[in-house]
């Protein structure tokens, strides 16, 4: 009896509903099964040759630092980063200038002119005399009406006082006596450096009056960072305290 046991425990028959699975592993362990599957042109098989090669081109591609030209960018040492980042944090600590002082510099601006110009009436009995002087040495009959007469000695001085007080500042030293009584001055948005005179030149006798004849163009100094107006967001300046 011990004997019918012991065979039964050492029986490697293998079930029948086994058999299958088992003829199934030995199938797959054939290498003739396992053999690479070669692409033949001549069988119509040109688009997977086409996909094998651009994945053996794409395994074989090496990774670099470079942009969409594959041109490998130039490393910076810590030295040079430190002096970078220093750089970036003085030119983020320069101190822009308030909206309000700005319109304070603007204001003075207007006022010492426009003192200048109504103080300058003096002249305008003078110009008058010189005006008539010249008609009779040339023996000229025509003469304009007083009214028109006066309002064109009035603009001639208005427009000298501003030509010589704002317009001569301004492309000299890059500011006018307004900002300079504030020590406000122009410089580049990003370092504060000074600007062209042909810069400042369209900036505020081109751009300038469009913003203050929109009042918007002015008014968006309020509500940006940067604290620039419409003239300075088209030209990349802003205006900086000395």
């Amino acid at each position: 009896m011990g004997e019918q046991k012991k065979d039964k425990d050492w029986d490697f028959k293998v079930p029948e509903n086994g058999k299958e699975r088992v003829r199934n592993k030995v199938k797959s362990r054939n290498p003739e099964n396992n053999r690479a599957q070669t692409l033949d042109p001549s069988t119509g098989q040109k688009d997977k040759i086409k996909k094998s090669r651009q994945k053996l081109e794409t395994s074989n591609q090496k990774l670099s630092i470079g942009d969409t030209q594959g041109t490998r960018k130039k490393r910076s040492s810590r030295s040079q980063l430190a002096q970078q980042y220093e750089y970036e944090d003085k030119v983020e600590k320069l101190l822009r200038t308030s909206p309000m002082g700005r319109v304070i510099a603007g204001g003075i601006d207007i006022v010492y002119i426009a003192t200048i110009i109504f103080a300058s009436q003096f002249l305008i009995p003078m110009a008058k005399k010189e005006y008539m002087n010249y008609l009779v040495e040339n023996r000229i009959n025509q003469m304009l009406p007083p009214n028109t007469l006066h309002q064109y000695i009035w603009m001639a001085i208005g427009l000298s006082c501003f030509l010589i007080l704002y317009f001569l500042p301004t492309m000299l030293i890059g500011k006018s006596i307004g900002k300079a009584l504030k020590g406000y001055r122009i410089g580049h948005v990003k370092d504060a450096m000074s600007v062209s005179r042909s810069k400042i030149f369209i900036r505020e006798f081109i751009l300038r009056p469009i913003s203050l004849f929109t009042v918007v163009g002015v008014a968006i100094m309020f509500f940006n960072k940067k604290k620039q107006t419409l003239h300075d967001l088209i030209l990349k300046t802003s205006v900086f305290s000395n």
